[in-house]
């Protein structure tokens, strides 16, 4: 209950003096290879993540509705990953 959050709800914060409490991730993907003979081998992937960071309650926020005591900040990050090898000979 001692740690700022004040600068916890803008994003790119430098101010945030919070540090992270969890972090939960999921993943999916898978590759394909989609020639392979005398010139070599070529593949392609594509993967999907989802992350949240989770910090600890604290006091202090940018949001006027919660004036002493700021809940848990998280955030959330939706990454699409692509991929094409190729393999020579």
């Amino acid at each position: 209950p001692f740690l700022n959050n004040a600068g916890c709800d803008t994003e790119g914060s430098s101010v945030c003096g919070n540090s992270t409490k969890f972090l939960d991730q999921i993943t999916a993907g898978f590759w394909e290879r989609s020639y392979s003979g005398k010139f070599g081998k070529v593949q392609w992937g594509i993967q999907y993540s989802y992350t949240e960071r989770h910090l600890f309650p604290g006091y202090g926020s940018a949001n006027p509705a919660t004036v002493n005591f700021d809940p848990a900040p998280a955030a959330r990050e939706n990454m699409i990953l692509t991929s094409i090898l190729y393999y020579p000979f």
